[in-house]
């Protein structure tokens, strides 16, 4: 194990937020973004530390939020911004 840690590894953890967020995110007319979780591909994620990580045991506070979606070629895209604080 090393000393350092992979911001990756805070990943896993948002997940329940994310799919909350996506599931609640509604289009300008009101309308559901997405048919339903199970049809949902991941096609890319970033994660950087903004600040330091807590040394000692800390609860951390996750918040997602689904961006305006937008339609594509090969489907509807749902950016969301995550903070973990």
């Amino acid at each position: 194990p090393g000393l350092t840690l992979v911001p990756d590894a805070l990943v896993g953890l948002c997940w329940p937020a994310v799919f909350s967020a996506i599931g609640s995110a509604l289009t300008d007319d009101g309308f559901p973004v997405i048919e339903g979780l199970l049809s949902l591909v991941h096609p890319d994620h970033a994660a950087h530390l903004l600040q330091s990580m807590p040394v000692t045991k800390s609860e951390l506070t996750v918040t997602a939020t689904a961006l305006a979606a937008l339609d594509t070629e090969v489907g509807r895209v749902v950016p969301v911004t995550v903070t973990i604080a």
